[in-house]
């Protein structure tokens, strides 16, 4: 019986090995697509079905909505603690707004960072991977009110189109940007993300493990079966 179960958990994380094969290859495909242009149009293709455009590569315009800034808090970066920069961006002709994962800034306490030092005005031109932008239930991910120099910072563990309106009241498209910085050895704060790793994980590791652990318990099994007969 320990055997069996041994095989079907081995079966089990190869089909979670195929999965993430299979995923991995998606993502390639999607990253070495032509870089999309946002504009209302495209949007609003996008906006119909998000899955489908799950980590294509987009360049997009506007001007950020510094009314939305948010964090979010405990994102370190090589070992550094530090946060997450999060602007609506608004685009000529789209009534919602795209969110920007601007990028990670350090922060001693992973939580608050002077968002003073990074308004940036007027139109910015940005490059980076379209993310899915989930909605949880109710209450589930209300943001966290820090107060910083007489301001009120708002923090999240993760972005959530739902509790995002506690910040940002204005209509907010169902997928968001993940900034990356272009060929920039050094980049400054906020600093985009990379890109994702496209690795297989552990199940194949797991999966040899598990038969293994089967092969032992069956020939365990008939060491006992034989013992049992040559001493009877």
């Amino acid at each position: 019986m320990v055997a069996s179960v041994c095989i079907r958990l081995g079966f089990w994380q190869l089909d979670r090995l195929s999965q993430r094969r299979e995923r991995n290859a998606a993502l390639a495909r999607a990253m070495e697509a032509p870089a999309l242009s946002l504009t209302p149009d495209s949007l609003r293709a996008v906006a119909e079905n998000p899955e489908r455009f799950l980590y294509r590569r987009v360049a997009v315009q506007g001007e950020y909505d510094f009314r939305g800034t948010a964090l979010l808090r405990g994102r370190a970066r090589r070992g550094t603690p530090g946060v997450h920069l999060v602007t609506p961006l608004r685009i000529d002709g789209s009534e919602a707004a795209l969110l920007i994962d601007r990028g990670w800034v350090p922060s001693p306490d992973a939580t608050t960072v002077d968002l003073r030092r990074f308004r940036q005005p007027g139109e910015v031109a940005l490059v980076g991977y379209l993310q899915l932008l989930p909605s949880a239930s109710a209450g589930e991910a209300l943001p966290l009110r820090i107060e910083l120099d007489g301001y009120s910072v708002p923090t999240f563990q993760r972005l959530d189109r739902i509790a995002y309106r506690e910040t940002y009241p204005d209509s907010l498209l169902p997928f968001y940007l993940e900034r990356v910085d272009e060929g920039d050895a050094a980049p400054t704060p906020p600093v985009g993300a990379p890109p994702p790793v496209l690795d297989e994980g552990p199940h194949l590791g797991y999966a040899i493990q598990w038969f293994s652990f089967a092969a032992i318990g069956v020939i365990g099994f008939l060491i006992m079966v034989r013992r049992s007969r040559t001493t009877s």
